[in-house]
């Protein structure tokens, strides 16, 4: 962790030096948010013999995000998480964070430079972290001023861009062109420090009163000075991904609607005589009803692994995959109902059926069903959210089972969460 952090600081210092010259601007605006989630969940003894609360677990997890607006001109954003595991082991958290799976992320720094020339909006940026990640909804929301659209099943406590159709961690720089009527376009180009790559993404947006649309493509190069033989070269392409992927919305938020998400990487190797590969094929198709002061969503979905890490309410499947989760939810949930004539509550409940590592693709051999895995797990998700003391407070309850379980351990199953977010 410790050696994670050093390079991230190096980084940002790299980013922040970049970046001196804005400071001779005007004072700068400053918005943001900040969050914090504890998890209280269950714990069996064969899991944790060290438990010190008898069969109970708690973990923290919070983050920070914030904007500096300078003039209009130039934008420089920060967001960050921290995570814990398991808080109530015997022992010190702050002696020895690493045995508690502790992880604090710079999940995004940037600066943008903005300008308005030739009946077009131009934005040049650097960053550092997953920034405008394909498949969140946050480049809409920075380009159009629009509300998010994304799934309820897919809320994050990993900040504002939450999870993603492919999500990356990077350093590099974009180029985004913003037209007048509702149309963006632009590129990115970066080195992953996740995946040891160059990646090049080609972007295009669009939003309408009853069309939204989002979507990026582009190569991922794995590069090495030595060749399949050994023998030490200039530069050689070992294997190559194109990935991708978009958000479509028809219909808008207020009205019967329908939400897609589809996503991965076709994998290209050349040493292995040209197999290709569909990998992490994520995928979420959502039709979404309007009814008097409720809504009512039915999902059918494919996320790997990587994906649901940052996924509130299927966090709980992490640790029980090794490729991703293929599954059902029916979300019925009302917003903004008045509580004693003067608080708007949101509440709803989740109903999820999720069966584990059962496909993979390969262009070669076609769909690999494993049909070993079909051991369903069934979550039953209440939530609630009400304003207060100027932010938001959100609890809910996640009841996980295993059908394979005789007999259940209501007990075993059960993460109750609860949580603060505030506007700075």
């Amino acid at each position: 962790m410790k050696k994670n952090l050093h390079k991230q600081s190096f980084l940002v210092l790299l980013l922040l030096l970049s970046a001196l010259p804005i400071f001779a601007l005007e004072r700068p605006f400053f918005n943001g948010y900040m969050g914090a989630n504890g998890d209280l969940f269950s714990v069996s003894n064969d899991e944790d013999e060290d438990n010190s609360f008898g069969g109970l677990g708690f973990g923290l997890q919070s983050y920070f995000s914030g904007q500096l607006d300078f003039s209009g001109i130039v934008f420089v954003r920060g967001e960050f998480y921290f995570q814990t595991g398991d808080l109530n082991k015997l022992g010190g958290f702050l002696t020895n964070p690493n045995d508690y799976n502790t992880r604090f992320k710079i999940q995004e720094f940037s600066a943008t430079y903005h300008r308005v020339g030739l009946n077009l909006t131009h934005f040049l940026s650097i960053f550092l972290g997953e920034y405008e990640s394909i498949g969140s909804d946050v480049f809409l929301q920075r380009q159009f001023g629009m509300a998010p659209i994304s799934s309820k099943l897919t809320t994050s406590w990993h900040g504002l861009n939450g999870a993603a159709v492919y999500p990356f961690y990077g350093i590099g720089a974009s180029y985004i062109l913003h037209f007048q009527k509702p149309f963006a376009t632009g590129v990115y180009g970066y080195y992953s420090l996740d995946k040891k790559a160059i990646q090049f993404d080609a972007r295009f947006a669009c939003t309408f009163a009853n069309f939204t649309f989002d979507a990026a493509l582009g190569p991922k190069l794995n590069m090495s000075q030595t060749d399949s033989a050994g023998i030490a070269v200039i530069l050689v392409i070992n294997e190559m991904d194109i990935h991708g992927g978009f958000n479509m919305l028809f219909g808008n938020k207020n009205q019967n609607s329908l939400f897609l998400q589809f996503g991965g990487d076709l994998n290209i190797n050349p040493s292995s005589t040209g197999v290709f590969s569909v990998n992490t094929p994520y995928f979420l198709i959502e039709p979404r009803f309007i009814l008097k002061q409720s809504e009512l969503d039915f999902s059918v979905f494919h996320f790997p692994k990587t994906a649901i890490y940052d996924m509130t309410y299927l966090e709980s499947l992490y640790d029980t995959t090794e490729i991703g989760v293929t599954g059902l939810d029916v979300c019925f949930s009302f917003d903004k109902l008045l509580f004693k004539k003067q608080i708007a509550v949101t509440m709803g409940v989740h109903l999820t059926g999720v069966l584990v590592d059962i496909w993979e693709i390969n262009l070669k051999s076609g769909a690999n069903f494993n049909s070993e895995n079909f051991i369903p797990h069934i979550m039953l998700t209440p939530y609630a959210s009400l304003p207060l003391m100027g932010g938001t407070l959100t609890s809910s309850l996640n009841v996980n089972f295993s059908i394979s379980e005789q007999p259940i351990e209501w007990d075993k199953f059960l993460t109750f969460s609860l949580g603060y977010v505030m506007q700075l």
